[in-house]
């Protein structure tokens, strides 16, 4: 099993982070790591954000995090309602849901990921961080891990 952490903060109206999401997921399965997902919406350049990562939040709870956000992300608006409409494509508790949106909770693990991000320096998503080292974007995340992973096989060859 890896010992490969990445952390990535997004914003569900960022376009690369839309773009990237897919292939930051494989390449997470592909080498065993974890992928920790942080939230760092942009309300003021992206309306609908700080909803979204709420929502994503309260279905995370549910155990249905994936699932809404795929679906986040395949949003074009992120107004309440098509954000609420994911949420119950998705699976979850409708009543749950409204109550978990609400919940000091929820809003705490926001202020969390925007705390962190802040710490980190990010001005901007998506922000990737493999065991805690920043990288700019996916495709300098593969180059990486693939180079340790072709230099971990020639070192075990010796």
């Amino acid at each position: 099993r890896s010992s490969l952490r990445i952390v990535e903060f997004v914003d569900f109206a960022c376009t690369i982070c839309r773009e990237s999401g897919p292939k930051l997921k494989q390449l997470a399965k592909d080498y065993g790591a974890v992928l920790y997902i942080k939230h760092y919406p942009q309300p003021f350049t992206h309306p609908g954000t700080d909803h979204a990562a709420l929502a994503a939040i309260a279905a995370q709870v549910q155990g249905r995090f994936w699932a809404v956000y795929d679906g986040l992300f395949a949003l074009r608006s992120l107004d309440e309602k098509t954000i609420e409409g994911v949420c119950h494509k998705a699976g979850l508790d409708m009543g749950r849901y409204r109550s978990d949106m609400k919940a000091p909770a929820t809003e705490q693990l926001l202020a969390r990921d925007l705390r962190e991000a802040e710490a980190l320096g990010v001005h901007g998503t998506p922000a990737l961080f493999p065991n805690g080292r920043r990288l700019s974007n996916v495709v300098e995340l593969e180059r990486r891990l693939r180079a340790e992973a072709t230099s971990h096989q020639g070192g075990s060859r010796q």
